[in-house]
């Protein structure tokens, strides 16, 4: 009986042992963020619209190099944006400042950013 027990948990050490053992290779491959504590500029990338109005009249685009086009109330800006944990801060080429706060929408509900304005991600 001693024996079987002494068996069993050396194997179990040996089975432990190897699968803690990898290849000691880190995986790089880029993974995008869901988490507003980790937000970054690649996750609130691509096309962003006000709903129930015009495109022509609210559009924004984000680029995952943190820079923004957009056309707000038919009035067009273009500049840079910063994340922040899930404040998503605006910074137009003239200096003027406006912050969004991230929310990220549950299972069919869309990406928001809400602040003077909500917007949600273009479908």
């Amino acid at each position: 009986m001693m024996k079987r027990t002494v068996i069993v948990v050396l194997l179990l050490a040996v089975v432990t042992a190897a699968a803690g053992c990898g290849s000691g290779k880190a995986d790089t491959t880029p993974v995008k963020t869901t988490r507003p504590d980790s937000l970054k500029a690649y996750d609130i990338a691509g096309p962003w619209i006000v709903k129930d109005q015009p495109e022509s009249r609210y559009y924004i685009t984000f680029r995952p190099e943190g820079t923004y086009g957009a056309v707000v109330a038919g009035v067009t800006s273009e500049g840079t944006f910063v994340v922040n944990r899930d404040i998503v801060r605006l910074i137009a080429t003239g200096g003027d400042q406006l912050s969004y706060r991230y929310v990220k929408g549950a299972e069919m509900m869309q990406d928001q950013l809400v602040g003077d304005i909500t917007w949600v991600r273009r479908q």
